[in-house]
């Protein structure tokens, strides 16, 4: 069945080019040359793209390298607080026990009613001590005192390492409620 379908459409085509004017031929050449010119103009267009992706890549690549340099957000020497580092901050135990823990220690602030995510942000300082802590935007402050309290309640950290010495780094916890 498939080669008598094959048949059928190479005849067919057969059929149609050889009763085609030499009026349609023309035109079908006219086209023929149209394309070329096309195909032609899409090729320098696609080695023109071909070359600013090239170039965007190179830039690309530079910022890479300039972000991979350990960051510093704020201070001066031993103040610096990073967010880049060799070794980043760790709870004892690791992030199933932070989470456990904290959820051992915290307590449902009451007469405030809040269902989200909460993103808390602190500084894990050299002697693993938490300070500075910062919440996301419409945190109600009754949630934030007391994920302060029990963050500050839990274990000291494991700090940042930075090219062999303890930094002060920023950390992140989401924290749904």
């Amino acid at each position: 069945m498939k080669s008598f379908k094959k048949v059928v459409v190479v005849s067919s085509g057969i059929l149609l080019f050889s009763c085609a004017s030499q009026k349609d031929v023309g035109q079908m050449q006219g086209k023929m040359e149209t394309l070329e010119k096309e195909v032609s103009t899409l090729r320098a267009e696609n080695k023109a793209l071909t070359q600013a992706i090239v170039r965007l890549d190179e830039r690309t690549s530079s910022i890479v390298k300039a972000l991979s340099a350990p960051q510093s957000s704020q201070g001066t020497a031993e103040n610096q607080v990073y967010s880049k580092v060799d070794v980043y901050p760790k709870y004892p135990g690791g992030d199933t026990t932070l989470f456990l823990d904290f959820q051992k220690e915290f307590k449902f602030p009451k007469d405030v009613e809040f269902k989200g995510e909460i993103v808390t942000q602190f500084v894990v300082e050299t002697n693993g001590a938490l300070t500075n802590f910062t919440f996301s935007k419409n945190t109600p402050k009754e949630f934030a005192i007391e994920i302060k309290r029990t963050l500050l309640a839990m274990k000291k950290w494991t700090p940042a390492v930075l090219e062999g010495k303890r930094v002060r780094c920023l950390y992140n916890i989401p924290i749904n409620i």
